[in-house]
This record gives C-alpha cells, structure tokens and sequence, in this order.
C-alpha cells in the first residue's frame, strides 16, 4: 500500500462524528478528492450525530462570526433552529430585551 493509500485509509477509520468536519476543512483533505468525496459520503451518512456534536456548533458559529452587527448572532440562531429545531429560550421581543 502506498502513503497516499495509507493516509486515506488512516483518515476514513478515524472519521467520528466529532472529527469530520476537522478533517474535511483540512489543507491535506483539498489537495485529494478522493479523500473528499469519502468525508462527504460520511458526513451525509451521519449527518444527524454531526450535528448534535461541539464541533459542529463551533463551525457554524465560526460561519457566521464575520457578520456585522447582531446579524450573525440571529442568523445562526435560525440556522440552528432549522438543524435541530427550536430553541425552547424565547427569543428577544426587543433589542433592549437581548442585552438583559
């Protein structure tokens, strides 16, 4: 088995819902697509655990964390929402209620 083959193989049994979005946004995972194209086999696969995991919350917050203003904040707030339902808080009613 050659690295290139090793290394693939090593990443694919290392998969967890936990490291793949790791690994998929990693500078190694782009330069292959075969190695790619497997994380996002597994990632859709297990697309509901990745979601409930620390990982994936921190992702999306850093996705939307160069938003201006509160305007991040409130759209991930609904992209989360949309993942994975609700959040049983109230939401804000005013812009003086989200600073209490």
């Amino acid at each position: 088995m050659d690295l290139k083959a090793a290394a693939a193989k090593f990443i694919h049994e290392s998969l967890t819902p936990d490291t793949v979005l790791h690994e998929l946004r990693s500078s190694f995972s782009s330069l292959f697509p075969e190695i790619m194209k497997d994380q996002d086999v597994y990632l859709k696969e297990h697309w509901p655990e990745v979601c409930k995991t620390k990982a994936f919350d921190t992702f999306m917050a850093d996705l939307f964390a160069n938003c201006p203003g509160e305007s991040g904040k409130i759209l991930f707030r609904h992209m989360m929402a949309a993942v994975r339902g609700p959040d049983p808080r109230p939401a804000p009613t005013s812009p003086v209620e989200s600073h209490l």
